[in-house]
């Protein structure tokens, strides 16, 4: 993983953390993030997930927890 991509995994996961109670946007944020071509990492996912959590959207919770794994990321004691 290169430089420029740690920066945007971090913008990407900073921005989805400063939505706070918008979980919805979080998840849209995620979404234009992959479909940018831009993978989306254990830090991404992490961050939606918590937003989703603190927003007691917990199908979404799971169901973004069940992707990393379809996906193949590794999920940490974060996710």
């Amino acid at each position: 993983q290169n430089e420029r991509t740690r920066f945007l995994d971090f913008e990407a996961a900073s921005s989805i953390r400063e939505k706070g109670n918008e979980w919805e946007l979080a998840l849209q944020l995620l979404q234009g993030l992959k479909q940018s071509n831009l993978e989306a990492n254990v830090v991404t996912y992490g961050a939606a997930i918590s937003t989703c959590e603190k927003c007691r959207q917990w199908k979404w919770a799971l169901a973004l927890f069940n992707e990393v794994r379809c996906v193949q990321i590794e999920p940490t004691a974060i996710t």
